[in-house]
């Protein structure tokens, strides 16, 4: 099964719903330890204990954990797929500056051997002009780019 994108849209939305959660666990909490007869906060929470609402709390725990869990997941899953995304963007730029270093290069040596073989045929003109010998040898052929 392909994972489903996810996008800054998912992870602002999970920030969201984490913040509103907690802030709810936060007031729930706030609640039960304020309630009447207002005692102290070990008192009250030895009172929560007592009357069983502990089971309450226990579950608001469990409940933060999970959450925290699944958000740490998604925020990871979205950093791995941010990593290898760019990853492969650096390798295929590596790449397409591979090649063009590799076509640069190449056509600078086609450049030099041209060079050396069209001197060396004027050479072998001048020679032959100065010794008033015939000279019907063609000139090298370089292709052209678009001939290639």
């Amino acid at each position: 099964m392909k994972d489903p994108k996810i996008g800054p849209k998912i992870i602002i939305s999970m920030i969201a719903y984490t913040a509103i959660f907690l802030t709810g666990m936060a007031l729930i909490a706030y609640n039960e330890i304020t309630q009447p007869p207002h005692q102290g906060v070990i008192a009250t929470t030895i009172q929560i204990l007592i009357k069983g609402q502990a089971a309450a709390i226990v579950a608001g725990g469990a409940a933060i954990s999970i959450e925290t869990g699944a958000y740490i997941m998604v925020l990871a899953s979205y950093l791995i797929n941010k990593i290898n995304n760019d990853r492969e963007k650096a390798v295929a730029q590596s790449r397409a500056e591979g090649i063009a270093e590799g076509k640069n290069q190449g056509k600078n040596m086609a450049y030099q051997r041209a060079n050396t073989e069209f001197a060396a045929y004027m050479q072998r003109m001048r020679a032959a002009q100065e010794s008033g010998e015939p000279f019907n040898e063609s000139p090298p052929y370089f292709p052209t780019d678009e001939e290639e």
